[in-house]
């Protein structure tokens, strides 16, 4: 309960005076977030809400990658960027007819658990939002170069993964990316197997920036999706995809899964 109230739409209401982020944080699983339907900002303030789509056991099987390509504070803030991109950019009016088409083929697909077609709207997407960043005027560049080489990566693991990998059962993707306004990856991966590979195929490609830097630094696994650290000596992968890309601006990465949302915490732990 915050702040007494119970309802959880006034509850995605009010964070939303923090941000989107928080938000969609307040329920679990997969959930929706509705812009404002308002032209005034007084009433947009109080008409921008989430909602859940499915429970994070719905879809339990995904599991979370982040890169972190750059720690460090962005030059242009998501609000800045988006004010700029809606007074110069002239792919944005298009973009805004491919979200409303994408939101409904990706809620079929999390609703089917489809993951090629997930993964594929996710990366499409991904793409068209940035694709709108470089045409604002002057260009947003959220993307850097560690982003293109995860991206890069990315693709060449399904490669493997469509038409080499030996236990795969006729599907497309193992692994999807999206980037936010910044230049940290968010990878979405099929199941453990497939975390195991993409995980062993980024050590691979980072292997450089690892010499520096121990496995337990490098890597933030407090729920410990992936106990083996690439340990098991998986002979079904050839790394040689990922030998030949170089991925060492990876300064960090986290892995994750999708969670149950915001939950009641005891004073004492409370920030």
């Amino acid at each position: 309960v915050l702040y007494g109230i119970t309802d959880d739409r006034i509850q995605t209401v009010i964070a939303r005076h923090g941000s989107g982020s928080a938000s969609r944080s307040i329920h679990g699983g997969f959930v929706k977030w509705f812009m404002s339907s308002s032209s005034s900002s007084f009433s947009a303030a109080f008409d921008s809400y989430a909602e859940p789509l499915a429970s994070a056991q719905h879809w339990s099987a995904l599991k979370v990658i982040i890169c972190v390509a750059c720690s460090k504070q962005k030059e242009i803030g998501s609000s800045i960027g988006q004010i700029l991109s809606a007074q110069t950019s002239q792919l944005l009016t298009q973009r805004l007819v491919n979200v409303q088409l994408r939101d409904k083929a990706l809620q079929s697909a999390i609703q089917r658990r489809n993951f090629d077609d997930f993964a594929y709207i996710c990366m499409r997407d991904s793409s068209d939002f940035h694709a709108v960043c470089l045409d604002t005027f002057p260009p947003i560049f959220y993307l850097n170069e560690t982003s293109k080489a995860v991206i890069k990566l990315c693709h060449c693991m399904n490669d493997w993964y469509k038409n080499e990998c030996a236990f795969n059962q006729g599907n497309q993707c193992m692994v999807c990316y999206t980037f936010d306004a910044g230049p940290n990856a968010v990878l979405v991966v099929r199941d453990n197997r497939c975390l195991d590979v993409m995980m062993r195929a980024l050590q691979t490609a980072c292997s450089e920036y690892r010499q520096d830097n121990s496995t337990n630094s490098w890597i933030e696994d407090k729920l410990n999706l992936w106990p083996s650290h690439g340990n098991n000596n998986n002979n079904a992968v050839d790394m040689k995809y990922a030998a030949e890309l170089k991925c060492d601006g990876v300064e960090k990465i986290i892995l994750t899964q999708i969670g149950v949302g915001a939950q009641v915490v005891h004073a004492k732990i409370a920030v």
